[in-house]
């Protein structure tokens, strides 16, 4: 049975909007039918302390026969592919490639190494303002009484600046 996600892309370490690319295209090829994509979205570090490069950020949906669990081991490797090291190192870290399942389907689930929805996705413009262009009408599971764009006004200002749509590479 074909399920829905959503994932969060962003990236503020070395080529990153060919970085970006790449890994759009590696999960568009787990998707069964043709994947949906962001606009690519240059956005302000959020959570970090000292002066770090500004991001590029993006959301995607793909159609998927994977389940939660074997979605994000997939998306983990991707990282790891572009250079991600999964340290135990606590805090925020700029990094080569960040990969997050925000949604599975409208699953709510907390397990030892996945928490469906996203936990801070509904507090971030940098995964509102494009999960919405992706899925306008998207309502997280657990406060489905909240618009999408109810969220983007109740969350921290980012000054975002779109830059151009996610092209994934082949």
């Amino acid at each position: 049975m074909l399920k829905t996600a959503h994932i969060a892309l962003g990236s503020n370490l070395g080529s990153s909007e060919r970085i970006l690319g790449y890994a759009a295209g590696t999960i568009a090829s787990l998707s069964v039918d043709r994947a949906r994509f962001s606009s690519l979205w240059r956005t302000e570090p959020e959570g970090f302390t000292g002066t770090v490069p500004a991001f590029l950020n993006a959301v995607m949906a793909i159609e998927t026969r994977l389940g939660p669990e074997d979605l994000l081991c997939a998306l983990q490797e991707i990282e790891r592919d572009q250079g991600r090291s999964q340290s135990a190192t606590k805090g925020y870290q700029s990094r080569t490639l960040d990969l997050d399942l925000i949604d599975y389907d409208g699953r709510v689930l907390e397990s030892a190494n996945l928490v469906l929805p996203h936990p801070r996705a509904c507090e971030r413009q940098f995964v509102l303002i494009p999960l919405q262009e992706v899925t306008a009408g998207y309502r997280f599971p657990h406060l489905s009484e909240y618009s999408l764009q109810e969220l983007i006004d109740r969350a921290p200002d980012n000054r975002m600046v779109r830059l151009s749509q996610l092209v994934p590479l082949a």
